[in-house]
């Protein structure tokens, strides 16, 4: 089973429902959350890719920090080739919006899927 977006909301789910009922699991998706997610899914998860499961015994909160920004003014190589090959309005918007931090879909990204 590839990974992409429609496989990694299935197999969480799976993850989270079976953590819900089976304690057993649920202390296996705590310590080793790969080795939970591979009793859904066989498909190797990248080793460079963190999962983390946290138990909902309080407030907790997980901020993910996006990637480092360029110095003030540099643009990426990808925006000086979309800059310099001369672009429209709306190409002009999705510059903007990734030199200034746009939503980003980080987990299907991780895994490789194309969203």
């Amino acid at each position: 089973m590839e990974w992409n977006e429609k496989t990694i909301q299935d197999v969480a789910d799976k993850v989270i429902g079976k953590a819900t009922t089976d304690a057993g699991f649920r202390r296996l998706a705590l310590a080793d959350p790969k080795a939970a997610i591979a009793q859904f899914n066989n498909e190797p998860i990248p080793e460079s890719f963190s999962i983390r499961l946290v138990d909902n015994a309080g407030a907790n909160l997980t901020m993910v920090l996006p990637p480092m920004a360029k110095a003030e003014g540099e643009l990426s190589d990808r925006d000086l080739e979309q800059v310099a090959g001369g672009s429209r309005a709306g190409d002009a918007g999705k510059i903007l919006g990734t030199i200034f931090g746009g939503i980003v879909k980080v987990l299907p990204k991780a895994f490789g899927a194309g969203g």
